[in-house]
């Protein structure tokens, strides 16, 4: 099966700025969007989750919008991955190249202290304009390290 992007979602994965914001109204894709770039396949010269290093979270607020993203996730990343494996307890993929990503929710800041310590290559977040302010967004982009 070949992913084909819309012309908006190609925009947003073509972006190589440190923080990409992709707007618009509801079932424009953004979601999707999301879940394919935390795989990184426009990267060269190999896709992010080509390299055993490479660790990525996906977070939203609440538990139960987390779930669409796992969704999403479980009929794209196979597709990409034969041998990719989700973890249903810790909410892990594990690539057959040994990379991750991992769902998250964090409805607080201390919420997002679950993650203090990990170190991650890409950080997404889906419906960051739920949050009241910035400090969840600052905390888990505190994580990011290059791959």
């Amino acid at each position: 099966m070949e992913i084909v992007p819309t012309p908006k979602q190609q925009l947003y994965l073509s972006s190589d700025s440190d923080v990409t914001l992709f707007g618009g109204a509801a079932s424009g894709g953004k979601s999707y969007a999301l879940v394919l770039d935390a795989l990184g396949l426009n990267e060269e010269p190999l896709p992010r989750i080509a390299l055993k290093e490479y660790k990525a979270l996906i977070y939203r607020k609440y538990f139960k919008d987390l779930m669409d993203l796992i969704d999403k996730s479980k009929r794209l990343y196979p597709l990409i991955d034969k041998g990719a494996v989700f973890n249903n307890s810790n909410l892990i993929w594990k690539f057959t190249s040994g990379a991750t990503i991992q769902f998250h929710f964090f409805e607080t800041q201390k919420d997002a202290t679950k993650v203090q310590g990990a170190e991650f290559s890409f950080v997404g977040v889906d419906e960051l304009g739920l949050y009241e302010n910035d400090e969840v967004f600052k905390f888990v982009q505190s994580r990011l390290r290059n791959t």
